[in-house]
């Protein structure tokens, strides 16, 4: 790896390091265990629950789910940080102003996909769900959003995904992203 590269890999690896740290530390403070027992109750190693915490290692993905499994947390929470708790703090606000458009039949199509329960079905459902919400944003983040919340909850999940997409991106850039607003509804009452 080039230094150039390095420079720029490096501050984003150790925010990632850094947001898993403080919610770890936080997550297990709040409930009230020390490192020894969560590692007891996680069967990861208490050294690397203390490495964790400090940032200082970057550990698989199985042992952050077994960390939150522990702590009885979705493993999102361990992962999330300014940006998504940004976006996800202005949803109700953006969602009582601008809902994107689902009509009645990809609303159908979506349902059935995700009723057989298989892979390839709820990937079309995702499918239908990036591409109706294609006039409610030009920000890629919200279509990848809304296909990925179509996948289990088609409709409310699919406006959720849109709107959390475009403020995350939004959170993300640091600017603020202009919409279409002949592609806008109003939210419904």
């Amino acid at each position: 790896m080039t230094q150039l590269s390095q420079t720029i890999v490096a501050p984003a690896h150790r925010a990632a390091d850094a947001v898993l740290a403080m919610n770890l530390v936080t997550a297990r403070t709040v409930a009230g265990i020390t490192q020894q027992k969560l590692a007891e109750i996680s069967r990861i190693s208490r050294a690397t629950i203390a490495q964790i915490e400090t940032g200082t290692s970057d550990p698989r993905l199985s042992t952050i789910v077994e960390l939150a499994r522990a702590l009885e947390l979705p493993v999102i929470l361990l992962l999330i940080g300014l940006p998504e708790i940004r976006a996800l703090g202005r949803v109700l606000d953006h969602a009582k102003k601008d809902r994107p458009s689902i009509g009645p039949h990809e609303m159908v199509r979506m349902k059935q996909f995700v009723a057989t329960g298989m892979l390839k079905d709820r990937v079309q459902a995702a499918l239908v769900g990036a591409t109706a919400v294609e006039s409610f944003s030009n920000e890629p983040l919200a279509r990848t959003t809304a296909a990925l919340f179509s996948a289990f909850l088609p409709g409310a999940g699919t406006e959720i995904g849109a709107i959390l997409g475009e403020l995350l991106a939004e959170s993300i850039s640091g600017r603020e992203l202009t919409p279409r607003p002949h592609a806008l509804t109003k939210a419904k009452k």
